[in-house]
């Protein structure tokens, strides 16, 4: 079994301006890189903000239902197409290079817990 690469850098997670909040013990593992996520708890009267956090919490349902990463790709996503499918997610890592990820991270701990995404450069 491949072991994931693991990368000692904490990297900034966006979406558009917004700055959610930070990604820890950053490794890689066939091409999706998984981390621990803290979520800033600021701006709640924000929408845009407001949103991200509900399609957070709603991934983390979907995991503790049925015990696996969700599928963005499923029908019960389709609320949240809006979100999935803007464009708008990235990271920032200590260089300040910011780089896309496609579609949206999958929030299995929901806004603080584990977090799983791709690169566009690596889809």
């Amino acid at each position: 079994m491949e072991r994931p690469q693991e990368y000692a850098v904490a990297i900034e997670l966006y979406y558009d301006e917004f700055l959610l909040g930070e990604i820890t013990g950053v490794r890689e593992h066939q091409g999706t890189m998984l981390g621990t996520f803290a979520g800033q708890h600021t701006e709640w009267n924000n929408l845009p903000l407001v949103r991200l956090i509900e399609f957070a919490e709603f991934c983390h349902t979907s995991y503790e239902k049925t015990g696996s990463p969700p599928a963005i790709e499923t029908e019960e996503f389709q609320a949240f197409k809006d979100v999935t499918d803007s464009g708008s997610w990235a990271t920032v890592d200590e260089l300040g290079i910011r780089r896309a990820i496609s579609r949206a991270p999958l929030f299995m701990g929901g806004w603080d817990g584990e977090v799983s995404w791709v690169y566009q450069d690596s889809a």
